[in-house]
């Protein structure tokens, strides 16, 4: 491994993900699926909005984590196995849970606030906690993933990781961000000219179909981009720091090189 340069970066992430497209797609769909659909209730309730953002949250930091492995497979023994993805993902799968789990309750908490006008600028604090969390749940996520550590040490390890290059994550993982956004609006595009051109209701059940069906083939798509540029960047910061190889990767993630 060598040190890379943001264009190293997004260059090798569309590598990885030309060249495992098919895996990808099939890993980030186990879970966003039944994820997504489950928006096709009825929402009656606060509390039912709740449960299914969460539910989606809870989805996307699976997803990462499988995808943490995938990368990790393809340097190793240049195949990925979805079933051995979501196999060490359920190893470390109470971590996982907690970190996801914080910024569920975030994203909760800055929704009840928001929601009662009364107090708008209560939010801005946790709008500010929510996005600091974001940005070491990036690091801290592969820490777990990779480096076995349990919740609280994948969070002191990513404070370690990211001490003197924190504007150098930031800018890295905003551009990661706007390059993901990107490709969703490009995807989701047919999807939001079929409810303009057919006028549907917002709240029909066809509309709601058509938009489940539009954020399931978005996030199929488009997520796997983000969470590989997210573990490169993680590879990197370790290469700065420790000049990890890739033999020191095989060994903490037990793959066998071929």
């Amino acid at each position: 491994m060598e040190v890379r340069s943001l264009g190293d970066i997004l260059s090798e992430t569309f590598t990885i993900y030309g060249r495992n497209l098919k895996q990808l797609v099939r890993l980030t769909a186990i879970v966003q699926i039944p994820a997504n659909l489950i928006w096709l209730l009825p929402i009656n309730d606060v509390g039912t909005y709740v449960v299914l953002n969460a539910a989606i949250v809870l989805g996307m930091q699976l997803v990462f984590g499988a995808i943490i492995v995938a990368v990790g497979q393809q340097y190793v023994s240049a195949k990925i196995d979805v079933a051995a993805c979501y196999a060490k993902v359920v190893e470390r799968a109470v971590s996982m849970f907690i970190l996801a789990s914080i910024l569920v309750a975030l994203v909760a908490l800055l929704g009840i606030v928001v929601g009662g006008v009364e107090v708008p600028a209560v939010g801005l604090p946790i709008l500010a906690v929510m996005a600091v969390y974001s940005f070491y749940l990036a690091i801290a996520t592969p820490a777990v993933m990779v480096e076995r550590y349990k919740w609280i040490g994948a969070l002191q390890r990513s404070f370690a990781l990211a001490r003197r290059n924190e504007w150098r994550i930031l800018g890295r993982l905003l551009v990661f961000s706007l390059v993901a956004i990107g490709l969703s609006i490009v995807v989701s595009a047919p999807f939001w000219l079929m409810t303009e051109a057919a006028s549907l209701d917002e709240t029909a059940m066809l509309n709601r179909a058509v938009v489940t069906i539009g954020n399931i083939v978005v996030v199929v798509l488009a997520a796997p981009v983000l969470h590989i540029a997210a573990t490169l960047l993680y590879y990197d910061l370790r290469v700065r720091k420790e000049g990890y190889d890739i033999a020191a990767l095989s060994q903490e993630m037990e793959l066998a090189a071929s």
